[in-house]
């Protein structure tokens, strides 16, 4: 049910780097998903049996299921302006929803790419917004659809890495759709940060579950297609 461990230790790995995954494994609860897609759409159902009427805030403009996953899912949604009118990002106001909606979750997309815009925060407003983000207990939601496609692999992980490294509440949905063009294929993962290996268990038995009765299994030929590759020296 839950999809190929080796599929989603390697991914991980891709993600977080061997050493920080490491450090974490034993408190990450992980599924694999029927693309990014279907993470959201299963994170969403999770936060929802959890907290009956949860705040998320998006990004305006931001990719256009977003808003189409959470308001069919009951959440309250809060936007701030992602661009100022020379098209640079408004950290400014990005702050100041934080700041005004504590104790809630927040979309953040890895890396230097962003759905519409293609503008995210610089390597400094990121340590910044970790500060920001652990002082108004705020959970953070990755969506991580462009990994490879930015700068680099390995820059393009640095804000996950960092969120990880603070022991940010936190959440990664990824996908291969783009960066290994398996779009048709619906690959994917959901990769759930919690405090304890008790709350993992916990976690990864209700994500379990939940993905059970909406999709019954994940997609299995794109998982051995990912975990080929990612296992191997030569292709990798």
């Amino acid at each position: 049910i839950s999809g190929d461990k080796n599929y989603l230790d390697e991914t991980a790995k891709l993600i977080l780097g061997q050493d920080l995954f490491n450090s974490v494994v034993d408190r990450i609860a992980s599924q694999g998903t029927i693309g990014g897609t279907n993470g959201l759409y299963l994170w969403g159902c999770l936060v929802k049996y959890l907290i009956p009427k949860p705040t998320i805030i998006l990004s305006n403009p931001t990719w256009e299921n977003h808003q189409k996953i959470f308001s069919y899912l009951g959440f309250k949604i809060v936007e701030y302006q992602h661009l100022t009118a020379d098209k640079k990002l408004n950290f400014k106001e990005l702050v100041n929803v934080i700041m005004n909606h504590p104790r809630s979750f927040i979309l953040l997309q890895g890396g230097p790419t962003h759905n519409p815009t293609g503008v995210n925060p610089n390597s400094r407003e990121w340590e910044q917004l970790i500060e920001l983000i652990q002082t108004n207990q705020i959970q953070v939601l990755f969506d991580f659809a462009y990994m490879g496609l930015g700068d680099n692999p390995e820059s393009d992980c640095e804000p996950l890495r960092k969120f990880t490294e603070a022991n940010i509440p936190m959440t990664i949905i990824f996908s291969y759709s783009k960066n290994m063009t398996l779009y048709q294929h619906r690959v994917g993962a959901v990769y759930i940060l919690t405090k304890t290996r008790d709350e993992k268990k916990q976690i990864q038995s209700r994500l379990s579950g939940l993905f059970r009765s909406i999709n019954s299994n994940p997609a299995a030929f794109g998982e051995l297609i990912v975990k080929s590759v990612l296992s191997s020296n030569d292709l990798k």
